[in-house]
C-alpha cells in the first residue's frame, strides 16, 4: 500500500504501477538505483524458469 496526498493505493501488482511515476520515483530517491527500477523488475520476469 502506498500513500499518494493522504490517499491509500493498494497494488496487488507490478503491473498495476503507473511505470513513468515509478520511474520518476526512483531518480527522485537519493537511495534509488537501477535494482529499483521496472527495467529491473523487467530483466527478472525475462530469465527463464525465474520465479520469486
Amino acid at each position: 500500500m502506498s500513500l499518494i496526498a493522504n490517499h491509500a493505493i493498494i497494488i496487488k501488482t507490478v503491473g498495476d504501477i503507473d511505470r513513468q511515476q515509478w520511474e520518476l520515483f526512483v531518480a527522485g530517491h537519493p537511495q534509488g538505483n537501477f535494482f529499483h527500477t521496472p527495467d529491473y523488475v523487467d530483466l527478472h520476469r525475462g530469465i527463464k524458469g525465474y520465479t520469486h
